[in-house]
């Protein structure tokens, strides 16, 4: 009997294979059960998603950067480019474009136009990009940028918001003005400071490009006029912006205005529920 159940019991490399096998059994399932709820993530939105960003001749020193640590801060895939690589094809692999502030829309349209490439790039591209089901935020240059005017230089916008735009104040000086988002707090409207600097405001234009209606997200508490709009364009949707509400205190202390950790954080969170809204 003693002789039976020694030469019955398993060897170490029967253990070893069993050991093994087991293991690789419960990688396998736990490899399935990763994917599937990956999968499950991207269909119903749970998955955060890809953001360019312009970060190219023509904007203010620091304004990509300090979207992109937000953003990346909120759990988005962000990347910084510049105008060699705005192509339709390196476009589609995002969700979200942004165009951030600067000092001059035509530095910046022209840097986009003359790029030497056989892809269809630059403002056509990102036109093509947004008809096809893109999101294209501006910010303050972006905003001037997306609308559906003449610039000084007599070059086309973007046309991608159904608006004309004009500056809201003739002057380069930042100041915190005092804008109304409506129905961003829990449906009610939100009174609030925002850093403003030679940004835009925006008028409403009839057209037949346009699936929808512009909607006006925020207003000027000074005359009223639409501090930020947006509307859907052919699959897709753009929003523009003539305020910034990813400045920081540190914007502030450099333009010489009074830090206020309250009203910046405040504003960051706005931004951060606007990129939810286009998405």
């Amino acid at each position: 009997i003693t002789h039976f159940a020694r030469i019955s019991r398993p060897g170490k490399a029967s253990v070893l294979i069993f050991a093994f096998t087991f293991s690789s059994c419960i990688l396998y399932s736990m490899l399935k059960l990763v994917f599937f709820l990956i999968l499950i993530a991207s269909h119903f939105g749970f998955a955060k998603s890809r953001i360019m960003i312009y970060g190219g001749t023509g904007v203010c020193e620091g304004c990509a950067d300090d979207i992109a640590e937000q953003l990346r801060a909120a759990g988005y895939s962000v990347d910084i480019t510049n105008e060699k690589n705005v192509t339709l094809k390196n476009l589609n692999q995002y969700q979200l474009y942004i165009q951030p502030g600067g000092d001059d829309v035509g530095v910046v349209k022209k840097a986009l136009r003359e790029q030497k490439t056989s892809e269809i790039h630059g403002l056509e591209a990102l036109q093509k990009y947004v008809k096809n089901g893109g999101r294209y935020l501006g910010i303050c240059l972006g905003g001037f940028m997306a609308d559906s005017t003449l610039e000084d230089d007599n070059t086309e916008n973007l046309h991608l918001v159904a608006a004309a735009s004009k500056p809201h104040f003739e002057t380069l000086k930042a100041s915190m003005e005092d804008v109304t988002w409506n129905g961003l707090e829990n449906g009610r409207d939100l009174n609030i400071l925002a850093y403003y600097q030679a940004g835009p405001e925006f008028k409403k234009l009839k057209s037949e490009d346009w699936q929808g209606d512009l909607v006006t997200l925020a207003t000027y508490k000074s005359n009223g006029a639409a501090a930020a709009v947006m509307n859907s364009y052919g699959q897709g949707f753009a929003m523009a912006l003539g305020v910034h509400p990813e400045a920081t205190d540190e914007w502030l202390k450099q333009d010489h205005l009074a830090p206020n950790q309250t009203v910046t954080k405040k504003e960051n969170q706005i931004f951060l529920r606007l990129i939810e809204k286009l998405l």
